[in-house]
């Protein structure tokens, strides 16, 4: 299984942001290369890292991801200002490929893609 994450808002202007981040799971292991969860927030050491100054509707640690049963998990961490999955706020859902999450109401949003076919096409 992989999952892309795209950032599909402009973001902080004048700001070089990383636009997109790709992750593997490993079945045989249970594991994606950076653990067994996804950290998604504004602090260093999250996998998915938002702007630590720019990005304020995102919390530190705001969300995470997960696989279970073969399908992935997105999961609030109690975040200030909620984690939005199309335009509806979740605290808990699987995911599916074409979602739109956002990070805080009106914060960065990232279109998920998701495959189990071995490795995404590079655009």
């Amino acid at each position: 299984m992989w999952l892309r994450l795209t950032r599909l808002d402009e973001g902080p202007i004048g700001v070089e942001l990383r636009r997109r981040w790709e992750f593997h799971w490993d079945p045989d292991t249970g594991r994606f290369s950076q653990g067994t969860v996804l950290r998604l927030g504004r602090q260093h050491d999250c996998d998915v890292q938002l702007h630590p100054e720019e990005d304020l509707e995102v919390s530190g640690y705001h969300a995470e991801l997960h696989v279970r049963d073969g399908k992935m998990a997105l999961l609030d961490r109690s975040s200030r200002n909620g984690t939005w999955l199309d335009g509806v706020r979740i605290r808990s859902t699987w995911l599916v490929d074409g979602v739109e999450i956002e990070l805080g109401h009106g914060g960065p949003r990232l279109q998920v893609e998701l495959g189990d076919d071995g490795n995404p096409e590079l655009a």
